[in-house]
C-alpha cells in the first residue's frame, strides 16, 4: 500500500513532501491506545496461528485493516526518505556530512530521551502511571523513535565514509549490492524468520536464547549479502527491485 502512494510521491515537489512528513510525524505522536509499548493483551492469534486454516481464516479479517492503517505510522520516514533520495545523501554521504551530523546526534538523542519515561516504568524503576499518562508517555516512545530511525540511518552513512577507504573493495561491493536489493533482501530475511518463528513450522520462538537468535540473525543477514553480490556479478537487480521501478516510473 505505501509503495503504490509511494509511486505517486515520487512525482510531489520538496515542500509537499517535507509538509505531509511533518503532518504524519505529528499525527503519530498524538497520545493513543495503539503503542505497543504500553500494551498488555497477548499476540493476536492472526500473527500466531497455530495452524495453516487459523493464519488463513484469521488473516483475512485483519489484512485488509493492516494493509490500509498499518503503513500509516511509515508515512513520515517513507516521505523523507523520497526527499533525502532525491538528493542521494546516502548514496553520496561525503557531500552531505554536516546535514548527517546533526541528523544523526539529534535523531538518535531525541529517541534516547523519548524512550527512558516507558524503559523506566517496564524496569520497575517508576510505578506505572494512570492509563491516559501512560498512553502519552507511549506515542512519545514511538514518535522519537521515528526520529531515532532517522538518526541512524545518517549514523550508518557516517561511518560508511569512514569505513570505505578502510573496507577490502570485494567487502564493499558486497555490501553495497545487498544495500541496492533491499527489499529482495529483506523479503528472503522475512521467510526464514517465517519458518523459524511460526508455531506450526519450527516454532523455535520459546527454544532459541537471545544470543541463538542474535547468531541466526546475522547468518541470515551474511547469506542475503553474498546471494546479493552474486546478482551483482551477473549484472541482475533484485526481483523486488524491478517490480517496484515499473510501478513507480511507468
Amino acid at each position: 500500500m505505501l509503495l503504490l502512494a509511494g509511486a505517486w510521491a515520487v512525482r510531489w515537489r520538496d515542500r509537499w513532501l517535507l509538509a505531509v512528513a511533518l503532518l504524519f510525524f505529528v499525527l503519530t505522536a498524538l497520545p493513543g491506545g495503539t503503542s505497543s509499548t504500553v500494551g498488555t493483551d497477548p499476540p493476536d492469534v492472526a500473527m500466531l496461528p497455530p495452524d495453516v486454516l487459523t493464519m488463513i481464516v484469521a488473516r483475512a479479517q485483519t489484512s485488509l485493516y493492516v494493509a490500509l492503517l498499518g503503513p500509516l505510522g511509515f508515512v513520515c520516514p517513507f516521505l523523507v526518505g523520497v526527499w533525502a533520495g532525491r538528493r542521494r545523501v546516502l548514496e553520496r554521504p561525503e557531500l552531505h556530512l554536516t546535514a548527517l551530523r546533526v541528523a544523526a546526534s539529534a535523531g538518535i538523542g531525541a529517541a534516547v530521551l523519548g524512550a527512558q519515561p516507558i524503559a523506566l516504568v517496564l524496569s520497575g524503576v517508576l510505578a506505572s502511571p494512570a492509563r491516559p499518562l501512560l498512553e502519552s508517555l507511549g506515542s512519545l516512545h514511538d514518535a522519537t523513535g521515528t526520529l531515532g530511525g532517522l538518526g541512524y540511518a545518517a549514523a550508518l552513512a557516517l561511518v560508511a565514509v569512514r569505513l570505505r577507504a578502510r573496507v577490502p573493495g570485494p567487502v564493499l561491493l558486497a555490501i553495497t549490492a545487498a544495500g541496492q536489493r533491499s527489499m529482495t533482501c529483506y523479503l528472503a530475511q522475512s521467510i526464514v524468520w517465517a519458518l523459524v518463528f511460526t508455531p506450526f513450522l519450527l516454532d523455535l520462538s520459546g527454544t532459541l536464547t537471545v544470543a541463538a537468535t542474535a547468531l541466526l540473525a546475522a547468518t541470515t543477514w551474511l547469506i542475503t549479502v553474498v546471494l546479493a553480490d552474486r546478482m551483482r556479478r551477473a549484472g541482475h537487480l533484485g526481483p523486488f527491485e524491478v517490480l517496484v521501478r515499473r510501478v513507480t516510473y511507468r
